[in-house]
């Protein structure tokens, strides 16, 4: 288990929304132990959550050796079932032909993984309850102990928390059609991140010449 700084995924907002759930956490039972199980801490419009890292990714981190982050969304909502498993294990092990580590990211019952077991993944690919999660829900989904996949925003996010340097995905979100300033988390994520993406290129449903 790893303590991080949420901070980017936080913004004003989350900030609000998380004192907001620490002042009224006597009041709702669901809250009562969020400091104990979650190790939450105010310090200056920062919250510390636990990050968790697989066995396989943390042996990777600790020797020095590549290791591939890859958002769990695609597999959720973005392929039917059962194909979204089988693509998800395939990439994974395409990674791992190539010399690398894949390190999977997604919330499991409100703890940030960064890695999934077999078990882990089956339950992102066919558990009806998972939500979508961008940057802008870790905190929430955290605290409030849901399953999630990250988007990319969210998964570059959590990746480059984590110092890995490199993430792997299909296609990226950006302006959509008919509005011009309905974009994207995943543009701020491209400009604000500290971390190469590697992907396909934005999605062809986008209004492509304004992303």
């Amino acid at each position: 288990m790893k303590k991080i700084l949420l901070t980017g995924g936080l913004g004003y907002v989350g900030s609000v929304l998380v004192d907001k759930l620490l002042k009224v956490e006597k009041m709702m039972p669901q809250l009562i132990d969020i400091h104990a199980k979650f190790e939450v801490q105010k310090l200056d419009n920062t919250v510390l959550l636990t990050m968790k890292f697989s066995a396989e990714v943390d042996a990777a981190l600790k020797a020095n050796k590549p290791v591939v982050a890859l958002e769990s969304t695609i597999i959720s909502h973005g392929l039917p079932r059962p194909r979204n498993l089988d693509v998800a294990l395939e990439v994974e092990k395409i990674v791992r032909e190539n010399g690398a580590t894949p390190a999977t990211i997604a919330i499991i019952d409100g703890e940030i993984c960064v890695g999934l077991d077999s078990d882990q993944l089956n339950r992102i690919a066919n558990d009806d309850s998972v939500i979508k999660a961008s940057t802008r829900d870790l905190a929430i989904l955290t605290a409030t102990k849901k399953c999630a996949a990250t988007t990319v925003a969210a998964t570059a996010h959590i990746a480059a928390l984590a110092k890995i340097p490199v993430f792997a995905t299909g296609g990226l979100g950006g302006v959509h059609r008919g509005d011009g300033f309905d974009e994207s988390a995943d543009l701020r994520a491209l400009s604000m991140t500290p971390i190469i993406i590697v992907c396909a290129g934005v999605k062809s449903i986008l209004n492509v010449p304004a992303t």
